[in-house]
């Protein structure tokens, strides 16, 4: 249970999730957070670069995870405060969750989690960042993916406050990190699920350590494990563990 946030902020970092990490070292507690303007080596899932300039919302918090669960949880509950959060930013949108830790708005992505087993008890990092603001310059330098980048700036004119999107995601943080201390994975689920981008559409799976297709089919959630729960042409189910995710038409 987080009896309240110690937030340090910073300029510039490396990467919050390593600020932090450094910062668990010398005792830091559940609820401790990490904040940045800018990170000059941000990272996303399969450790890829997460560009990082100033004007987006880049923080990571220390969490401690429940001992018979996997870490994967608190990266879908991560995406969970990013749906919260984002639908009040830029509503009626064509809008989701991408498994297992994206976010996308007609279908480019603007946000993204990145959860971290510390190695200590069972505590666990979860770094979200949001793109609140990406200029032509900037998306220029992002390697070309399934799913181009995008920012929260390209759906709605008025400018938005880092520090009040920052106080609307630990709120939302606080709230569904409660539900699952005191519910369990199932409650998180199920919101997770409301949120999800593919269910229902035809989708191929991608072994990202040789990127190439396994698997095709529609998509049908995630499992009590988290894992994403796939059906091929033939109705054969499959549970898939790690990898990435393509929708197709």
């Amino acid at each position: 249970m987080i009896s309240y946030f110690e937030i340090y902020h910073y300029p510039c970092v490396d990467s919050t999730n390593q600020t932090l990490r450094d910062l668990e070292k010398r005792q830091a507690h559940s609820g401790t957070v990490v904040i940045a303007d800018e990170q000059m080596a941000g990272r996303g899932s399969h450790k890829r670069r997460w560009v990082s300039p100033k004007g987006g919302l880049y923080f990571s918090v220390l969490l401690k995870g429940r001992s018979n669960r996997p870490v994967t949880d608190l990266s879908l509950l991560g995406a969970v405060v990013l749906s919260r959060v984002i639908r009040q930013l830029v509503p009626h949108r064509d809008q989701g969750i991408k498994w297992p830790n994206d976010y996308l708005i007609e279908a480019k992505k603007v946000a993204g989690v990145l959860a971290e087993s510390t190695g200590q008890a069972d505590h666990v990092i979860l770094g979200i960042g949001i793109n609140l603001w990406l200029d032509l310059e900037i998306k220029q330098t992002i390697p070309s993916a399934a799913f181009a980048a995008g920012s929260l700036g390209e759906f709605v004119d008025a400018p938005f406050n880092v520090n009040q999107v920052m106080q609307s995601a630990l709120n939302a943080l606080f709230e569904v990190y409660e539900k699952y201390l005191n519910v369990g994975f199932e409650a998180i689920r199920e919101e997770w699920h409301e949120a999800f981008w593919f269910q229902g559409k035809k989708i191929r799976y991608v072994d990202s350590s040789c990127q190439s297709a396994v698997l095709e089919g529609i998509a049908e959630g995630i499992d009590a494990w988290g894992r994403l729960m796939l059906r091929d042409q033939s109705g054969k189910e499959h549970a898939i563990v790690a990898g990435d995710v393509e929708c197709y038409w």
